[in-house]
C-alpha cells in the first residue's frame, strides 16, 4: 500500500525548550494577560475590603453614646440576645448579619388626651389667663376625665420611662411613644375613677401620680416591652372653663375653713398646754372618758377613771397652771400643817399651865387679846362709868368727825 504524506496543519512550530521564546504577538498577548489579571485581582481585594470595612453593610460599627445594639443574624436574635454597648464591634456583614439600634436615654413624653383643645395662642397662657368659656364640651375634641364623685376635670399628663431591655424592647414594641401614651391613659383613666375631683386639684395630688406611675410601670412589665417608667406628673389640672369660677369659689371657702380650722386647732392645744403642760393630751382623753361614765350613770368606772385623773394630775408630767396651783396647794398644805402643829403644840403648853394657874393663864390671855384688838383700831371706847370717854391713839388724817359721831352712836344704841 502506497503511504500518503501528512496533510494536516500544524500551525507554526512552537518551541521545543524552555531556551526558545515566543513570537512578539505571543509574548505581547501573555503580558497583556497577566497584568489583566493582576489589575482584576487588586480591584476585587479593594471591593471585598470595602464591603467588609466600610460601607454601610459592612462587618465594622459603632454603637453610639445612650445607645444599644442588637445583632441579628438571618432577622433572628443571635445567640442569648446581649445588647452591645457603646463603640466599636464588627459582625458579618448582610445578608448574613444586621445591627438594629435601640435608644436608651431617658425619655418624656406629653399626652394632652384629657385636656380641652387649644390653638397655638392658648397654649402659650396660663388657666388664669385663658379666662372663662362658653359652650359645652364637644365629644372627641375636647378631652376629659370623670372622676369618682362624678366631676368632670382636664388635665396634661407626662411621663418619664427608659428602656431598660433592649431585646424586650426590640422583640415586643413596635412603636414605642404610641405604647407608652395608650397605657399611660389607661391608668389615668383607672386610677382617677377612685378619686374626687378635690384630691387631683388639691393635696392629695401626689397620691394620685404615685399610684398612676405603679400602675403604667406594673402595665408595660406585664407586656414584657423592656420599658421601666421613672416619673408620672400631672400637668394644669383644672375644672372645665365653663364651671371653673364656680370651683374656684368653694375651694377658697373650703381652704378658708380649713385654716380657721388649724388656727382654733393651734389656739386650743396653746390653751391646753398653758393649763397642764405636755400631758394635756392624756388628761383631756381621760377626761372624755370620765364624763362618758357619767352619762351612762357607771359610777364605778367613773370612780376608777377620777382616781387616774387625780394621779395624773399629780404626776410630774402635769405641768402649766394646773401644775402651778397643784404646787401652790402642795406648798400650802405644808404650811398648814407646820402651822396646825405649831398650834396644838401651843395648846399643849397653855393646857399643862392652865392647869397649874388656871386664872392666870386666863388674865394673860385676855390680856394678849385685848392688845391685839386696840392695836387694829382707829379709835379705842371705853365704857366708864357715867359718860363713854373716846381716846384717839395714833389717830389717822383721814379720820374725821363724822366717824366718830357715827362711833358715839353706835355705843349709844349699845347701851
Amino acid at each position: 500500500m502506497t503511504e500518503r504524506p501528512d496533510t494536516t496543519d500544524s500551525g507554526p512550530a512552537r518551541p521545543d525548550g524552555p531556551g526558545e521564546s515566543l513570537d512578539p504577538a505571543s509574548q505581547s498577548l501573555s503580558d497583556a494577560l497577566r497584568v489583566s489579571f493582576w489589575i482584576l485581582k487588586a480591584i476585587m481585594l479593594l471591593l471585598v475590603v470595602a464591603f467588609l470595612g466600610w460601607s454601610r453593610h459592612s462587618g465594622f460599627y459603632t454603637v453610639p453614646p445612650q445607645q444599644q445594639a442588637l445583632v441579628l443574624r438571618f432577622g433572628a436574635i443571635k445567640g442569648a440576645g446581649a445588647p452591645k454597648l457603646p463603640g466599636k464591634h464588627w459582625s458579618w456583614p448582610y445578608p448574613i448579619e444586621s445591627r438594629e439600634m435601640v435608644d436608651v436615654r431617658v425619655k418624656s413624653l406629653e399626652i394632652e388626651t384629657f385636656y380641652f383643645t387649644r390653638d397655638a395662642k392658648a397654649r402659650t397662657k396660663t388657666i388664669d389667663e385663658m379666662g372663662m368659656r362658653m359652650g359645652a364640651l364637644t365629644p372627641g375634641e375636647d378631652g376629659y376625665l370623670i372622676t369618682g364623685d362624678h366631676n368632670l376635670l382636664h388635665a396634661l399628663w407626662s411621663i418619664e420611662y427608659q428602656v431598660t431591655s433592649a431585646r424586650e424592647r426590640l422583640e415586643n414594641v413596635a412603636d414605642e411613644e404610641e405604647l407608652v401614651a395608650a397605657i399611660l391613659g389607661n391608668a389615668v383613666i383607672r386610677t382617677v375613677a377612685h378619686y374626687k375631683a378635690d384630691d387631683l386639684l388639691g393635696d392629695n395630688i401626689t397620691a394620685i401620680q404615685a399610684e398612676v406611675t405603679r400602675r403604667t410601670g406594673e402595665h408595660l412589665s406585664r407586656l414584657n416591652s423592656g420599658i421601666s417608667v421613672l416619673s408620672v406628673n400631672v400637668k394644669m389640672p383644672t375644672a372645665p372653663l365653663q364651671v371653673r369660677s364656680a370651683f374656684l369659689a368653694v375651694n377658697n371657702a373650703v381652704s378658708e375653713a380649713d385654716q380657721k380650722i388649724r388656727k382654733a386647732r393651734q389656739e386650743a392645744d396653746k390653751i391646753l398646754n398653758d393649763v397642764a403642760g405636755a400631758a394635756h393630751e392624756q388628761l383631756t382623753e381621760v377626761i372624755h372618758r370620765y364624763e362618758v361614765a357619767r352619762g351612762k350613770k357607771d359610777r364605778t368606772a367613773a370612780k376608777g377613771i377620777q382616781d387616774g385623773i387625780d394621779a395624773l394630775l399629780l404626776s410630774d408630767e402635769t405641768k402649766g397652771q394646773a401644775g402651778a396651783l397643784i404646787d401652790r396647794a402642795r406648798s400650802y398644805k405644808t404650811d398648814l400643817i407646820q402651822v396646825v402643829r405649831a398650834e396644838a403644840d401651843h395648846f399643849r403648853q397653855l393646857k399643862v399651865q392652865y392647869d397649874a394657874n388656871p386664872d392666870i393663864v386666863l388674865r394673860r390671855l385676855w390680856d394678849n387679846t385685848r392688845q391685839r384688838v386696840l392695836e387694829a383700831a382707829k379709835s379705842k371706847v371705853f365704857m366708864l362709868r357715867g359718860e363713854p370717854l373716846i381716846i384717839d391713839v395714833n389717830e389717822p388724817p383721814e379720820w374725821d368727825q363724822e366717824e366718830k359721831k357715827k362711833a358715839l352712836e353706835a355705843v349709844g344704841k349699845e347701851k
